[in-house]
């Protein structure tokens, strides 16, 4: 019988950190979050909107222990990563990085 499970780990923090690599499996690109040069894109009005990251450590990891995991799967289940809404992250990087400079399309 084939088992599967439905894994949603969101964004992963891993992109985050260009232009630095901060695995070794992950290519990276371009996001509207450019922490290095203290810039974020963002439409007016969002900055409620929430998304989810995990870093692909924390996947991988999990991953591996449902592959060894004995009992039956559930269809969905094995992570749930870091709830941030967008004011939330730019609160963040200006605490790492210093004020951000914002453009809104």
């Amino acid at each position: 019988m084939l088992e599967y499970c439905l894994f949603q780990p969101g964004w992963f923090t891993n992109y985050f950190t260009k232009p630095y690599k901060s695995t070794n499996h992950i290519t990276q690109l371009d996001l509207p979050f450019d922490f290095n040069n203290r810039r974020i894109l963002m439409a007016d009005g969002s900055d409620d909107d929430s998304f989810t990251l995990t870093t692909v450590q924390d996947i991988a990891n999990v991953v591996a222990r449902a592959i060894d995991y004995e009992g039956e799967w559930p269809v969905v289940g094995g992570i749930k990563g870091t709830a941030i809404t967008l004011r939330q992250l730019v609160a963040l990087g200006e605490r790492v990085r210093g004020r951000c400079l914002y453009s809104s399309d």
